[in-house]
């Protein structure tokens, strides 16, 4: 353990409105400076002099995003250290977050690179590459794409009015999160530093900024890993042996994920196990009927799309330490510790292996604990260093 030291640390939530979806980035973040800071902690709906700000990326809200710009340039000493969660991809020229799909679906992305600055003053239309030359070079995939959308609901009877709302709602995510890309690339300046939620998000920040002044003052701290409150999950062991023989998804379903649902289904009944398998759960992080000591011991953790290609950690992490259930991959990606807390659903086959393992817990819960201890000594080096990192810039902090 590092000695602790007194550096105030204010977590912003400012700019986000539902705040369930923090919890997870919240906890894990005071019980980051806890264990490490002797500092006060504090979360809160306002930056703050006199302490190091910590902001969740989330920029879509004119307003806020007004009034941190408003903070920054009237405190410019006070540090603001930025957390990234969303992976920012480049594909057939259009970057956004999470793009991780078609040539089409691209092509609807780099329109609105060209639609959205036209509504927001402050997504300003200065890069002629992205926001004019690469719109109009895919503008007639973007066409296609829509035409034979418009064509599938004329053969099938179904109204214009019921093209418009079925066309949003499949991009309605795509959108959002494009419009989280837009306003993370309008607020990066004012930053003083980055901390990313996953290991392979840094890797390309470069297109974030405008110059590369960011590799020369070691603006990137380093990476986030969720750490395990061991002892509470030893006090707790009783609740993985209450669950019932079942799966458990929760957070956003896509589409792919629905797919992968079904998939297990149809498994489970050509198997003819049926029987020992409770029916399938879907939450949402606010679900009123979620109730952590009462649902199944495993939960899935597919990828949000056929060619996402890289692990949830903090999925991973609230299902070991805050709903008690051994978590399921359908895809083993190598891009993080934490995938070895995970069994695998290689085949149909590993639901037998998963019943054997349901009623023999006691003897997996000694293997899962110690892969649980050999994960959390990885996780507190590396954090230890991250600690170390955002110390150093404290130095520039107020008194």
């Amino acid at each position: 353990m590092i000695n602790k030291e007194n550096i105030n640390i204010n977590i912003y939530v400012g700019n986000h409105s539902k705040l369930y979806l923090l919890e997870d980035y919240t906890s894990l973040l005071k019980k980051f400076f806890r264990t490490r800071n002797s500092g006060e902690i504090n979360t809160s709906n306002q930056l703050k002099k006199n302490c190091i700000n910590i902001v969740i990326d989330g920029f879509t809200d004119f307003y806020i995003n007004k009034s941190i710009k408003d903070f920054k340039i009237k405190n410019p000493e006070t540090i603001i250290i930025l957390i990234i969660t969303e992976f920012i991809e480049k594909k057939y020229f259009v970057t956004s977050l999470n793009n991780f799909s078609n040539i089409f679906n691209t092509s609807i992305l780099s329109l609105l690179n060209f639609i959205i600055p036209i509504t927001r003053k402050d997504f300003k239309l200065n890069n002629i590459k992205e926001n004019f030359i690469i719109p109009i070079l895919l503008f007639p995939l973007a066409l296609i794409f829509i035409i034979s959308k418009l064509v599938s609901f004329i053969l099938n009877k179904k109204s214009t009015s019921d093209f418009r709302n079925e066309f949003m709602m499949q991009f309605k995510n795509t959108i959002y999160m494009h419009m989280r890309y837009m306003g993370l690339k309008n607020m990066i300046e004012f930053f003083d530093a980055f901390i990313a939620s996953h290991e392979k998000i840094h890797i390309n920040f470069k297109y974030l900024f405008k110059n590369k002044l960011y590799l020369q003052k070691n603006m990137y701290l380093g990476t986030l890993y969720p750490e395990f409150n061991f002892n509470e999950i030893q006090e707790n062991i009783h609740l993985f042996f209450e669950k019932k023989l079942g799966f458990e998804i929760t957070g956003s379903i896509t589409d792919y994920r629905q797919e992968k649902i079904k998939q297990i289904d149809r498994q489970i009944y050509s198997l003819g196990i049926k029987n020992h398998f409770s029916p399938f759960e879907i939450y949402s992080f606010n679900s009123k009927n979620y109730e952590s000591k009462k649902n199944s011991i495993y939960s899935i953790h597919p990828p949000q799309s056929k060619n996402w290609p890289y692990s949830s950690p903090m999925r991973i992490y609230r299902s070991i330490s805050k709903d008690y259930n051994f978590p399921c991959v359908t895809t083993k990606f190598e891009n993080n510790p934490i995938i070895e807390l995970c069994l695998f659903l290689e085949s149909k086959y590993s639901l037998i292996d998963l019943i054997d393992i349901y009623y023999n817990k006691d003897i997996y819960m000694h293997i899962f604990l110690e892969k649980i201890k050999t994960y959390n000594q990885l996780a507190i080096e590396k954090n230890n260093i991250l600690y170390g990192n955002i110390s150093r810039i404290s130095l520039n902090c107020d008194e």
